[in-house]
């Protein structure tokens, strides 16, 4: 997976939210690899900034069992 600063980033709680499961849920996943790497590990495609998970959107594809080619939504954020 690239690490793509142009791709489209979710907040923890977005992806919850869009997921339909608690943040506790998606924190879990998170540091159960489910979104790539286990975080602190260079595989870890998530960033920790400001307090705050950021997800790219090839993670949350993973995170779905969608293709990596899979396009981030037409509503992701600017």
């Amino acid at each position: 997976m690239s690490r793509d600063p142009f791709t489209w980033w979710y907040a923890l709680p977005t992806v919850a939210r869009r997921l339909d499961k608690s943040t506790g849920a998606i924190r879990k996943a998170l540091n159960a690899g489910k979104f790539g790497g286990v975080p602190g590990t260079s595989a870890c495609p998530c960033r920790h900034v400001l307090g705050q998970w950021l997800f790219p959107w090839p993670a949350v594809a993973q995170f779905l069992d969608l293709p990596a080619d899979t396009p981030a939504p037409q509503d992701a954020p600017a």
